[in-house]
């Protein structure tokens, strides 16, 4: 065999080649092979030597190039994977429900749950829970369909919005419009 050492880019290529034999003219290349040319020099557009190397794609052969990757690295299994004999003392501890706990009834919050659901145990009793929440008025104390809430919220801020906010207040409308279709014309549709 000839060991010849091919640099290209500074890189030294030869230990890539060196269990492969450099091709003569007179010598023929079986089927299962495949031609590889590298360039001698580093300078490949200027000189058109090339050095002809076969290379074996047969994996059977030729596995020096393939090294074995190990499969899912780092991970560990959760489970005993030492087979059938008794553990070891060393080995970690078996893994088991936790035992059980009797839950604590007299905690602070079973304790003090719905204390507060007599809002007005001290008025008149005329206060509802819509008086007391935080958020846009619109939205209070409404149970509807989207169609019925967009509806509302034009008719509480129509004006503002469409003073202040025309593009919001345009594609309020466009929904209104789309839902009311979507509700009244699509429903029970007929063949005939």
């Amino acid at each position: 065999m000839l060991l010849s050492l091919i640099k290209k880019n500074g890189l030294n290529l030869a230990r890539f080649f060196a269990q492969t034999p450099l091709l003569t003219q007179e010598t023929s290349v079986p089927k299962y092979c495949s031609i590889l040319k590298v360039p001698i020099s580093k300078t490949a557009i200027q000189q058109t030597a090339y050095s002809t190397e076969v290379r074996s794609t047969d994996s059977a052969t030729n596995k020096s190039y393939k090294t074995p990757k190990r499969k899912r690295y780092g991970y560990e299994a959760k489970y005993f994977t030492g087979g059938l004999l008794p553990r070891l003392d060393s080995a970690k501890p078996l893994q088991s429900l936790k035992a059980y706990e009797v839950p604590e009834n007299w905690v602070k919050k079973k304790a003090l749950f719905g204390q507060n659901d007599y809002i007005d145990i001290l008025g008149d009793g005329k206060v509802t829970p819509k008086e007391l929440i935080r958020g846009p008025p619109w939205l209070k104390g409404f149970k509807g369909n989207e169609m019925q809430r967009l509806i509302r919220h034009i008719r509480f801020e129509g004006h503002h919005l469409r003073f202040y906010y025309p593009t919001k207040h345009h594609n309020i409308k466009k929904r209104i419009k789309y839902l009311y279709k979507f509700y009244n014309f699509r429903r029970h549709k007929t063949n005939y």
